[in-house]
């Protein structure tokens, strides 16, 4: 029982680590939870802190963007990344098939 145990301490180190050097290579998933009727949430302060000097590119995956509304808030969040600090070279939008 306690070989297994350290077994499974082992793992979680390394995929603790694992985590660690993924983050620090900016490769990371982050959920960012806005509460129903919660107001003040601009994509600059939901964004900023992942726009830098060294953001050249940015892959939008949504396969649900169709209405104008939903192309307006893409066009919006494209501008936020053309500004200062940013140095966006190249943005993609990937959605899905319309039926």
């Amino acid at each position: 029982m306690r070989e297994r145990i350290n077994d499974y301490m082992t793992r979680a180190e390394k995929l603790k680590q694992h985590i660690e050097d993924v983050k620090t290579a900016g490769q990371y998933h982050e959920q960012y939870h806005i509460a129903k009727g919660s107001t003040g949430h601009s994509y600059k302060t939901v964004f900023s802190k992942f726009i830098d000097e060294f953001l050249t590119e940015v892959q939008v995956e949504d396969p649900y963007i169709r209405n104008t509304h939903q192309i307006y808030n893409f066009l919006r969040f494209c501008e936020l990344l053309v500004i200062p600090p940013a140095r966006v070279r190249k943005i993609s939008l990937v959605t899905g098939p319309d039926e």
